[in-house]
């Protein structure tokens, strides 16, 4: 099955570039696109882009049309605050190909280039990314992204638009581990309504910040405001992230001028994608307004598709639409609504429906070196808000204490002192994948704690060290008692289990006894990213 990310790519773009379709007459048109690349690459960043650090006050300049590549009137600047100068990082890692940032970005803009404005909140470091020079008679639809590295749960930021007369949601969460939310889509948020937060220190996933219907003020104006993160959130440590830590500005930025549609807006955009078990039906909203009356007409895109055709029956042209029950042929289907008003009409943004007939499972179950915790792994993603209750598993003989979320399908239970070879049974209750299927709390998994073995090697990894020294990693405080992974492993290589391509400040320790066959002088050899 695609990932979340690929599944998501027609759907990403769909808010952007569906303007023209032929279904709406009067429909708002695009009539300038820009991107912005922080620190583009010669040769590689396409000429047409404006190219901006964004990170000291004052950086900036005029924007680009795309088609063309004629300066625009419009332009961007930055304005940084706070006790000291944003950081300026190094080499990030870009979206995942097929991702909606990859969809967007790629062989425009550069993501995974040098240079990447840090924001701290212990130093109250702030960037306000000001566009001037809009056409206040016009509307704008907004893209952004960042991607620092593939293991920074704990480094987050949010972004809040500001200075508008009107403008709509259009973030797409691209991941499984919700790494971008509001405080519509994460009840814990410490958001206001014009902001959302994004991991943007684990982004390969390639979610997308952006706001639809953009009206700018009178001035001609609006900004974007960037800060780090500190409060709650779905996966990661983003309190722990603002004592020692950062969050980052935007990599890449897109913005289109798009017609205007009057005093029509919609003001509420139903959800970017939506998981619904099987023989179940999906519900969608809209909400919209204007001084004359509101009609509404839903419509469907087959899978695989951009092709809106209308939904037939009166139970389709209202603010609200219940689908029939999905069956698995509707897995995939894109639903918008077009919203008509004063001679306009305006899209809404599509759903993706993701059916899900499957019940989920536990596909493994293993015991670590240190006798202390459990890895259990499902075979889909699940809801994250369940999988970190102990109360929903079971095993019978150890206590469990408590339990960490590795990510939407593996946890780490930690367990009362295991003996050596014990044989127990798990058992998971009333967890549910993101589409509401229920595990089956009859079914248990057996599994053997750790002993000692031929062939076996202990591997235990230390996450966030925040440095690639091997006195970092004595110096970390949670070194050497509390590994965030300690599996056995039939050879002494990390990377089958702990991709160091992905990977950024972690520190690892492999034990075993090496039992030769016969007595000699042997010379042993190291090898490993960084420091060894």
């Amino acid at each position: 099955m695609k990932s979340l990310a690929s599944r998501l790519q027609l759907t990403a773009l769909a808010s952007i570039f569906l303007l023209g379709n032929a279904v709406q007459a009067q429909e708002t048109e695009i009539i300038w696109e820009a991107f912005i690349d922080y620190r583009g690459v010669e040769g590689e960043t396409h000429p047409n882009v404006a190219d901006y650090d964004l990170r000291l006050t004052d950086d900036g300049g005029p924007l680009k049309d795309f088609a063309t590549g004629t300066e625009l009137d419009a332009s961007v600047i930055v304005i940084s605050e706070g006790n000291v100068e944003p950081n300026d990082f190094g080499l990030n890692f870009p979206p995942n190909e097929g991702s909606p940032a990859y969809e967007l970005f790629n062989g425009k803009v550069v993501i995974g280039n040098d240079g990447l404005a840090g924001l701290q909140a212990r130093d109250e470091v702030k960037l306000s990314i000001v566009f001037k020079g809009l056409d206040s008679s016009k509307r704008y639809n907004f893209r952004a992204t960042s991607s620092r590295g593939g293991n920074y749960d704990d480094r987050w930021s949010f972004f809040g638009i500001v200075g508008t007369d009107a403008h709509v949601s259009a973030h797409i969460d691209a991941s499984d581990n919700q790494n971008l939310f509001t405080n519509a889509t994460f009840e814990a948020a410490v958001l206001e309504d014009y902001q959302v937060a994004l991991n943007t220190g684990d982004n390969k996933t390639g979610s997308l910040i952006g706001w639809d219907n953009i009206e700018p003020g009178a001035d001609g104006e609006f900004t974007i405001e960037a800060e780090q993160y500190g409060g709650p959130t779905p996966f990661g440590n983003a309190v722990e992230g603002v004592t020692s830590r950062y969050g980052y500005a935007l990599t890449a930025i897109y913005l289109a001028e798009i017609e205007s549609t009057g005093d029509l807006r919609i003001t509420e955009n139903p959800p970017a994608s939506l998981f619904v078990p099987e023989g179940s039906s999906a519900s969608f909203s809209v909400e919209a307004t204007s001084t004359n009356a509101l009609e509404y007409q839903w419509q469907r895109a087959a899978p695989g598709t951009e092709d809106f055709t209308d939904i037939a029956g009166a139970d389709a042209q209202n603010a609200t639409y219940t689908s029939p029950a999905l069956t698995a042929a509707d897995h995939l289907a894109s639903y918008r609504s077009v919203v008509k008003s004063g001679g306009f009409e305006l899209p809404s943004a599509a759903t993706l429906v993701e059916v899900d007939g499957v019940i989920p499972s536990i596909t493994n179950v293993e015991a670590s070196i240190n006798f202390d915790a459990v890895y259990v792994t499902f075979s889909e993603p699940m809801k994250l808000g369940l999988l970190n209750d102990r109360t929903k598993y079971a095993i019978e003989g150890l206590f469990i204490n408590d339990v960490t979320v590795r990510d939407s399908t593996t946890v780490r239970l930690h367990t009362s002192q295991q003996p050596k070879a014990g044989k127990y049974s798990l058992v998971a209750k009333e967890l549910e994948d993101r589409a509401g299927n229920v595990i089956d709390s009859n079914a248990s998994v057996e599994f053997t704690t750790f002993t000692f073995a031929s062939e076996t090697v202990g591997l235990e990894i230390w996450e966030k060290v925040g440095g690639a020294a091997i006195n970092d990693l004595r110096n970390f405080a949670r070194f050497p008692s509390e590994p965030d992974i300690d599996y056995s492993t039939a050879t002494i290589d990390s990377d089958p289990f702990f991709a160091a391509v992905d990977q950024n400040t972690y520190g690892g320790r492999f034990r075993a006894w090496l039992l030769p066959e016969e007595s000699g002088s042997y010379e042993f050899f190291l090898l490993g990213v960084c420091r060894t």
